[in-house]
């Protein structure tokens, strides 16, 4: 409509109209209105957004504490039972080695394995007197 005015020459009307008193100014007014309205809607929504981020990624950051100390635990766990199921058989069968290089011929291990009595039998009675009494 203004654009319509300022050719025709009436140049004083729309300026008239441009001002806030006037048509388009009334319009711009209320335009502004609301977008300070959306405006404001935008703001809260993101400062709501953002603490519910921070509370997340706070919660998420113990969570991986927590999953990684779990984590340590079992895995130290595992760590010192298989250090000590292999520590303590051979600790022994060293023992038993060292007391029958020392001369000790019924030096003997304690430890028996579960897995080898399958496939190997114990040794003989036969067989330990026979090596006792090879002469060195």
């Amino acid at each position: 409509m203004n654009i319509k005015r300022a050719l025709s020459g009436e140049v004083e009307q729309v300026k008239e109209s441009v001002l806030p008193t006037g048509t388009v100014g009334g319009y711009r007014d209320k335009l502004l209105e609301k977008i300070q309205k959306i405006d404001s809607f935008a703001e809260k929504k993101a400062a709501d957004l953002y603490a519910t981020s921070n509370g997340m990624k706070r919660s998420l950051n113990r969570q991986l504490i927590l999953l990684v100390v779990i984590i340590l635990i079992v895995s130290l766990t595992i760590y010192y039972i298989l250090l000590r199921n292999i520590r303590t058989p051979l600790k022994d069968l060293t023992t038993a080695a060292r007391r029958f290089r020392e001369g000790d011929l019924e030096a003997r291990s304690s430890y028996e394995s579960k897995m080898s009595s399958a496939r190997y039998p114990p040794p003989s009675t036969a067989w330990q007197t026979r090596f006792r009494r090879t002469p060195s």
